[in-house]
């Protein structure tokens, strides 16, 4: 199991470091490209990488990579050119990167905010669902008896 997470982790290093160079060239494509390869297979690569060595700190700094690649080609996509952001013509690398920026802001801010629930052992499952809400909210209004109003 070391030598397969060594392995991974030897690998993930050298996509990181051709990713970031190719971004830092202007080529926004190899954002999707992160995302495509990497993001589905993200939670077990961490949980590969510390079953192998126990090491949270590992486990986090994978985490931070993530979070530093989207936020720095961010940057770079803003203020990285002499033209205005507001003419800049937006491909559709750029467009899935803003949004994976987005969609790990907001599981970075519930997985701090609610631990419990969206964290490493959270119970996700036991929220209700978008059904069982909108069921409870139709059934506080059919309950009132209009008569009595």
């Amino acid at each position: 199991m070391t030598l397969l997470a060594s392995f991974l982790l030897l690998i993930y290093l050298a996509f990181i470091g051709l990713l970031l160079s190719q971004i830092y060239k202007g080529n926004t494509a190899y954002i999707l490209l992160y995302i495509i390869c990497f993001l589905p297979f993200y939670s077990i690569f961490q949980v590969i990488v510390f079953n192998a060595f126990e090491n949270p700190i590992l486990v986090n700094s994978i985490k931070y990579s993530k979070d530093f690649v989207f936020y720095s080609s961010f940057i770079l996509f803003l203020f990285g050119n002499k033209s205005s952001f507001i003419k800049k013509t937006f491909s559709f690398a750029m467009i899935a990167g803003i949004a994976a920026i987005g969609y790990s802001a907001i599981s970075g801010f519930l997985e701090g905010y609610l631990p419990e629930y969206f964290g490493p052992e959270g119970k996700i499952a036991d929220l209700p669902s978008v059904v069982e809400i909108i069921g409870g909210i139709k059934n506080i209004f059919t309950s009132v008896d209009v008569e009595q109003l």
